[in-house]
């Protein structure tokens, strides 16, 4: 973004700033301050975000040659950003947040889970991304992060599988080292053979923990085809467990040939990715049904300086493009508006 057309946003907003509630919403026990934030924040990004960016963004899951990530860089932040937290805690950071709500809304609806990160101060709507060695699970900076998507409902047999979800950086990584990797699906399935992108819509695969002690099998949720979906527009799904003390992962097939793909598929991924390095004021898009994600270890100092990343959830609610839904249905141009 240029600097000389978001000068002012700080002061703007603090100027704008009429009650704690600007502060201090909570999703889970303070739904309707929540939605007056986000109804505020929405207005704030609208009002000052450039308008080609704000187009890029009203045409990102309509329009299906629209990228499957948006990378912005510039956003004014908080003035003050306080020592990254290495544990949870109460954490509020204003403009960070207002940013992140406002786009989401842009986008359609910020959501949360409720269980999920809900006992932060933000009741979970937005969650703190930083290195927490010990938490285990995605907090672990030292392991990478294999490609997937974000709750894969082919996996969790859930409905509150995101859309997309956005990451906005209020500290990046001093050493460079985090960088998020995205890899576009259309991008994967070009690459992948014939024979390949067939075996993996042929049969299902699954993941499977293997506990250390024992040597234990127990399957993680139900089987899943890797690709789904138009092959104009295909749907791959790459899945993906942190390491952990008492198991590790590992993803089958009862057809050889779709679990060799599946390797092959990742294998890719990692060559063909785009590596994002997040610092502060940028914001990551992504579309959750479009491109797999990762990211790489990184050495956290564990002093206050480390990459701070905050996250929310999008469901962009109305309809869905027709090329995601399969079928005979073209996709569907932009900016037409009429459904068949």
């Amino acid at each position: 973004l240029d600097e000389t057309a978001m000068r002012g946003f700080q002061e703007d907003f603090f100027a704008c700033v009429r009650s704690d509630e600007e502060f201090l919403w909570n999703a889970l026990t303070q739904p309707a301050a929540t939605e007056r934030a986000v109804s505020r924040s929405f207005k704030r990004v609208v009002q000052w975000m450039p308008q080609d960016t704000l187009d890029e963004l009203l045409r990102f899951f309509v329009d299906p040659a629209a990228p499957c990530a948006l990378w912005i860089s510039g956003l004014p932040i908080d003035p003050e950003i306080p020592p990254t937290p290495a544990l949870p805690g109460e954490f509020r950071l204003p403009i960070c947040e207002a940013w992140l709500l406002g786009v989401a809304r842009v986008l359609g609806v910020p959501y949360g889970m409720l269980g999920f990160y809900t006992g932060n101060a933000r009741g979970g709507l937005i969650r703190d991304l930083s290195p927490k060695p010990g938490l285990g699970g995605i907090n672990q900076p030292h392991i990478r992060l294999n490609f997937h998507r974000d709750v894969p409902a082919c996996v969790t047999g859930s409905d509150s599988e995101p859309d997309g979800f956005l990451l906005l950086s209020a500290r990046g990584d001093p050493g460079h080292q985090a960088q998020t990797l995205v890899c576009a699906s259309a991008l994967l399935a070009s690459r992948l053979s014939p024979a390949e992108l067939a075996a993996l819509r042929r049969s299902p695969v699954q993941t499977e923990c293997v506990r250390h002690a024992g040597g234990q099998v127990t399957p993680y949720g139900p089987p899943f085809y890797s690709v789904q979906g138009s092959e104009l527009d295909p749907q791959i799904t790459l899945f993906y467990i942190p390491d952990h003390k008492d198991f590790s992962y590992r993803i089958v097939s009862a057809d050889p040939e779709t679990q060799t793909a599946y390797g092959h598929a990742v294998d890719l991924a990692s060559e063909l990715c785009d590596e994002v390095d997040l610092q502060a004021g940028d914001m990551l898009v992504i579309n959750n049904a479009r491109c797999n994600h990762g990211r790489t270890p990184f050495a956290p100092q564990l002093d206050g300086t480390d990459r701070w990343l905050l996250k929310t959830f999008v469901r962009a609610a109305g309809w869905r493009r027709p090329s995601q839904l399969g079928g005979a249905e073209g996709p569907l141009r932009w900016p037409n508006l009429l459904l068949k």
